[in-house]
């Protein structure tokens, strides 16, 4: 069974629900629930595996963070570029194609990488992984920092495919205020004449993206996220386990 990828514009609510999601035992989320240290118990490497379990409580953050964390994103874009060689010539084609931001372009794709790569690669029986920041959301970057809404030809042959997309959308207003009551509008950019005709576009793109998912035999959730964190979950849930049950 392949991963589930959250897709939506900013503000939509997605990461929330895939926080509440992956709370659950049987959705794994990767690096947001210490793939690092199921990576080091695994391994052969006791010696950086002890360091990491039993390292005094009140400092692990920090050793995480500053001596084990970095080390084991670099080896998961090493083997992730390894297992998939046309993708840093994807990488570079991506940076080509946008008019904005190039350089977020290639931080966000090797971040995708990383994180698809630490998830795939400690996931356990029984599990599904998910995430909300992997290769659709790079696509609706790209094609929001570009004026010509393509992608890269070789985009979908390359990308790991998903088994389930969850399409996470709310109202304009409803997108907006979310972000300013969190304290940064993520389309006020500089090109960026208006928020709410940006906001739009970028909603429109993952609109037009999920149909061109659709189109690759791959199931969309839609979630519309005005109601409440449990009642969206739910939804989540129950159509996860009806459109699994048709694969």
């Amino acid at each position: 069974m392949g991963h589930i990828e959250f897709i939506g514009p900013p503000g939509s609510g997605k990461s929330t629900l895939y926080r509440r999601l992956i709370s659950y035992k049987r959705f794994y989320g990767g690096l947001k629930e210490k793939a690092i240290i199921r990576s080091l118990k695994s391994s052969s490497d006791w010696k950086r595996y002890a360091l990491a379990r039993y390292v005094p409580q009140y400092v692990q953050p920090c050793f995480l963070q500053s001596i084990l964390y970095c080390g084991f994103k670099n080896d998961c874009f090493s083997e992730f570029v390894f297992d998939n060689s046309s993708y840093l010539k994807l990488m570079a084609e991506m940076m080509s194609v946008v008019d904005y931001q190039p350089q977020k372009i290639f931080d966000f794709s090797k971040r995708a990488a990383t994180h698809y790569q630490a998830g795939a690669s400690t996931i356990k029986i029984g599990e599904q992984f998910c995430a909300d920041e992997l290769f659709l959301m790079l696509a609706g970057s790209i094609l929001w920092r570009n004026d010509n809404g393509k992608l890269p030809p070789d985009f979908f042959s390359i990308i790991p495919t998903p088994a389930v997309v969850i399409h996470v959308d709310a109202p304009v207003e409803t997108c907006i205020q979310r972000q300013q009551d969190r304290g940064r509008i993520a389309v006020a950019e500089p090109w960026v004449s208006s928020i709410n005709k940006a906001q739009i576009e970028f909603q429109e793109i993952f609109i037009q993206l999920t149909q061109k998912i659709e189109k690759r035999d791959i199931p969309v959730i839609a979630i519309k996220n005005t109601g409440t964190i449990d009642e969206a979950v739910e939804q989540i849930r129950s159509e996860l386990i009806a459109s699994q049950e048709c694969l």
